[in-house]
């Protein structure tokens, strides 16, 4: 069809009929999905998979789309892979229990939002009284709420770099980095919620609605059922995408990767605002840096800031 239609299109160009003769802004060839074995599927070869199979095996059209995406670059070839939708299955179940688990918190505290409590008839009037275009008051509202505790911060700081990241890989087609971003940012949250539990609502309320959004596209029927379940009226899909806050994008310390003669020998945290040469004096007292740097002369130092330092020795 894509053939057919730059046909058609520089046909119609060269008769005078339209003035641009490609109909495309933008022209990607996408990949295509072979065998496990690497060969083409075939029906003659009967080696081909059905999705209606996959889907009534319980994992959903939702886990099958996902991991299409993040199988492969869009302009790659992928060998199928039968763990990967129970792969992407494992990852949207996480993102479902979390948000579960908040809902639930909110709950015994009894902070639940009243549109999630709401019976159908009601919330179909207040659906009707309410502008569907306006995005819920925590992703208007980025960080407005929050006192900036340090589990505040520390869920904020998860969140909003995951935002950006997924942003510009959506704008750039590369759906499997921006899978990979949030599954990456899920982790972290788990392990935010097992070390301080739901501290702040706002933030956590904020995160879960930008995670939930972030999905969405990928996975479309399990982002609507969470956005509800978060106090939402609307759908996911209307205007509700989280904006970056760049207060949160700043982290109170930076890793310093340090070579040696051009190796890669060991990394360093330290804080943000450090001097260079309070920077390098922290690289050389570095177990595994001093092991290498014993009995030798320092000729150079490089110093990438915020990235790289590089002794040459001899």
């Amino acid at each position: 069809m894509i053939i057919y239609a730059r046909f058609v299109t520089r046909f119609f160009h060269k008769l005078g009929l339209i003035d641009n003769p490609e109909p495309f802004k933008k022209f990607l060839f996408n990949g295509k999905v072979t065998a496990s074995d690497g060969t083409m599927f075939s029906k003659s070869k009967g080696n081909g998979v059905d999705p209606l199979e996959i889907i009534a095996q319980g994992y959903g059209a939702d886990a099958l789309r996902t991991y299409l995406m993040f199988a492969a670059p869009l302009d790659l070839w992928m060998r199928w892979d039968p763990q990967g939708v129970p792969g992407t299955y494992r990852f949207l179940n996480r993102v479902w229990n979390i948000v579960q688990e908040f809902c639930e918190f909110l709950q015994s505290q009894e902070q639940i939002s009243p549109a999630v409590i709401l019976s159908e008839s009601e919330e179909t009037s207040v659906r009707d009284q309410k502008d569907l275009s306006t995005p819920p008051a925590s992703l208007r509202e980025v960080g407005s709420a929050q006192d900036d505790t340090p589990a505040s911060l520390a869920v904020l700081r998860a969140i909003h770099p995951a935002i950006q990241k997924v942003t510009a890989d959506l704008e750039a087609q590369r759906y499997n980095t921006a899978i990979a971003a949030m599954m990456e940012v899920t982790n972290t949250l788990y392990s935010l919620k097992a070390k301080d539990g739901f501290a702040d609502n706002a933030s956590w309320q904020f995160a879960l609605e930008s995670l939930v959004a972030l999905v969405a596209p990928f996975a479309p029927h399990v982002a609507d059922e969470l956005w509800h379940d978060l106090g939402n009226l609307t759908s996911v899909q209307r205007g509700c995408w989280p904006s970056v806050d760049e207060q949160y994008l700043v982290t109170d310390n930076m890793t310093i990767a340090i070579q040696i003669n051009g190796k890669l020998r060991s990394t360093i945290e330290v804080a943000a605002e450090s001097s260079e040469a309070d920077i390098v004096d922290c690289a050389k007292r570095d177990e595994k840096v001093a092991s290498y740097l014993d009995g030798k002369e320092i000729i150079k130092t490089i110093y990438v800031p915020n990235k790289l330092i590089s002794f040459v020795v001899k």
